[in-house]
Order: structure tokens, then sequence, then C-alpha cells
């Protein structure tokens, strides 16, 4: 998957158009599972500019999967239970010996005994609706991230950042594509960047000044007068002097980029 080059954005956009763009061959499926097929692909031709509205519509089609699956339990339950006797009626009588036969039940046949197969869920079909909701998700990280100097894809804020871990963890529940499952890997391991902390070195002449203090100054002025006291005391402050210069230019890695990144392109 082209999405680590050098204009991540354009490249990401391409792949995932290329992937909607896929043909499928829907005569292989039966009439329910095609209907299905064929709402999904009109909502994913929407997905790079609408992949929010995208992703619920196809979403619908697989819940319709589930409602699918569960009639023909219902309609398996209802062929197995045995017709009720009807009080009075008696079977076909014997000519030869003149007596009533005890009613049979009839038998099943294999066409009231199981559903139809046009009503029966594709298991094929789910999998290729899991792939358009996962191509609809990826579409939403062009929308949703900014774009460095040098082309690259950057999360650049706290929201930015969770929108990113739930759409990865969603694809890497939901896609049974080895590409996508990729895709959504190496998003995580950008939010995982993202949120790790960083030092960054004063800009200005003061911030840099007062950790010169507190590393060499301090310390040097103690021992220069000879009084152990006052050495400790020039440790101990230039110690806290170069904990406070620290926590105070400490950042995490979306900070730091939101600084560099420019906005994302339209789409």
């Amino acid at each position: 998957m082209p999405a680590n080059g050098p204009n991540e954005w354009d490249d990401l956009r391409r792949w995932v158009a290329a992937r909607i763009a896929r043909p499928i061959d829907l005569t292989a499926f039966a009439d329910h599972d095609r209907a299905r097929l064929t709402r999904s692909r009109a909502a994913l031709a929407s997905a790079l500019d609408e992949p929010l509205a995208a992703a619920d519509a196809i979403r619908a089609e697989l819940s319709r999967s589930d409602a699918a699956r569960a009639e023909p339990d219902r309609a398996e339950r209802s062929f197995a239970e045995p017709a009720p006797a009807v009080p009075g009626r008696a079977g076909p009588a014997r000519a030869e010996s003149g007596r009533a036969e005890p009613a049979q039940a009839e038998p099943a046949t294999p066409e009231r005994g199981r559903a139809e197969p046009a009503h029966e869920t594709s298991l094929r079909a789910d999998d290729l609706l899991r792939v358009h909701l996962s191509l609809a998700l990826a579409a939403r990280t062009t929308h949703i991230r900014d774009v460095t100097p040098g082309g690259a894809l950057v999360i650049t804020g706290r929201a930015q950042l969770a929108e990113c871990r739930a759409l990865a963890d969603e694809i890497l529940t939901t896609a049974p594509d080895p590409e996508l499952v990729a895709f959504a890997t190496d998003l995580r391991h950008r939010v995982a960047r993202g949120e790790r902390w960083r030092w960054v070195a004063p800009r200005s002449a003061v911030g840099f000044g007062v950790v010169a203090l507190a590393v060499l100054v301090l310390p040097f002025v103690g021992g220069a007068v000879d009084d152990p006291l006052v050495t400790a005391a020039g440790v101990l402050l230039g110690g806290a002097f170069v904990f406070a210069s620290v926590v105070a230019h400490r950042k995490q890695q979306w900070a730091v980029d939101a600084e560099t990144a420019s906005a994302r392109p339209q789409p």
C-alpha cells in the first residue's frame, strides 16, 4: 500500500480510490446479497468525500445480514414443530376392514425443512461488506489528519489522536483484508508515536540561560567558596532548575508536529 511515500495524503486517497474501484462479480451472489452489495458499493463511491455517511450506510447493510441470518432460524424452528392434531378428524378408512386409520403426520419436505437459498446470508458477502466499511474508515483518516511540509500525514491534536485510535481498532476488528489490517496496524503505531513525550529545546536566550545556570554556575559557586553546604545547596538547586526546565519544555509528539504541519488539503 503506497501510504508512506513523499506525499501521503495523495497516496492514501489514490489507494483507497483504487480499492473502491475494484470490480465485484455480483452474479455469484443470491438476490438478497446482490442487493446489499449494490447498495454498499453505491455508498462507498462517496467515501472519499463523505466517509462517515458511507460508513453508516454500510453498517446498515451488515445489520441486514444479521436480521436475514435470524429469519432462517425462526423458519427452521417453525417447520420442525409438529402440526397440532385436529379434533374429530380421522385418517382414511381401509376398504377391506372398515376401520379408520389414525392421522399420520405429514413428512417434512426439503423445501419446508429449510429456508430458501435466496434468504440465506452469504458469509462471502459479509466479508465484502466489512472490506467496504474498512475502506470508508480508512478514507476518514485523510479528513482528520494534517500534512507536514514533507508530505507526511500526522496527528496534531488530542481529538485526532482519539479518533485515529478508534478507527484503527475498528478496522482491525472488522477487516478480513491483509492490506487493510496492515494499514490499521500502521495507524496504531502512529497513534503511539503521537502520544510519546519528548523534550523540546528552549527557543529563547532566557531558557538557555536557566539551563546553563542550573548545570554549571550554581555547583561551581559552591565549589569556589569551598563550603560543602553551599556546594550541596547549589547542586540541589541546580537539579531543581534542570527538572523544572525539562518539565516546562516537555511536549507530546502530536503537539510538536502541530507546530510544523499545515492544514490538510481539501478533498
